[in-house]
C-alpha cells in the first residue's frame, strides 16, 4: 500500500509539474498576445491619424491647386491626364471631362500647334527624368499665348518616374 501511495504521489507530482509548465507556457502566450494586441491597437491608431493627416493634406493641396491662376496638370506614362485644375481647364478650353482621364492628344486636340510641342516635352521629361522649364509664344487660333512652364517628374517611393507635373503661367 505504501509503495502504491508513493507511486501515486510521484505520478501526481509529475502531472502537477507538467500542468505548471503548460500553465506557464499559456501565461507567457497570453502576455505575448496582450503585448501584440496593444501594439496592433497602437499601430491602428497611428495609421488612422496618418490617414486623417493625409486626407487633410490632400484637401489642402487640392484647395491650393484649385485656387491658383497657374494651370496645373498631371500626366501618366501613357500621356493620360490624371489631374487638371480649373485654370488648366479654362486654358485648354472645354470641360473637365474633356481633359481629365483623356490622352493629351484628346485634351489638346483643338490646339494642334501646341499639341505636338507638349507631347514632345512630356515625353522628354519622362525620358530624361529631369525637370524642364520653358517659355513659349504659342499661336492659339487668332491669338498668341505667352507662357512660362515647368514640367517636373513625379516619383514613386522607389524613385521611379510615374507621372509628370506641369505648371504653366
Amino acid at each position: 500500500k505504501e509503495k502504491w501511495q508513493k507511486e501515486l504521489e510521484a505520478q501526481i507530482e509529475a502531472r502537477t509539474d507538467d500542468l505548471r509548465q503548460v500553465n506557464n507556457a499559456l501565461q507567457k502566450e497570453i502576455r505575448d498576445r496582450q503585448r501584440i494586441n496593444a501594439e496592433l491597437r497602437a499601430n491602428e491608431l497611428a495609421l488612422n491619424v496618418a490617414l486623417e493627416l493625409k486626407q487633410d493634406s490632400e484637401e489642402r493641396f487640392r484647395a491650393i491647386f484649385e485656387s491658383t491662376k497657374d494651370s496645373i496638370l498631371v500626366w501618366n506614362a501613357n500621356l493620360q491626364c490624371l489631374y487638371a485644375n480649373e485654370a488648366a481647364i479654362r486654358m485648354v478650353g472645354g470641360s473637365r471631362d474633356r481633359v481629365v482621364g483623356r490622352n493629351i492628344q484628346e485634351g489638346l486636340a483643338q490646339w494642334p500647334d501646341a499639341l505636338q510641342l507638349w507631347v514632345t516635352r512630356v515625353q522628354q521629361v519622362f525620358a530624361s527624368e529631369a525637370p524642364l522649364a520653358v517659355e513659349d509664344a504659342i499661336p492659339l487660333g487668332r491669338r498668341t499665348r505667352y507662357s512660362e512652364s515647368v514640367l517636373s517628374p513625379i516619383r514613386d517611393l522607389h524613385g521611379r518616374v510615374t507621372g509628370i507635373l506641369g505648371v504653366c503661367r
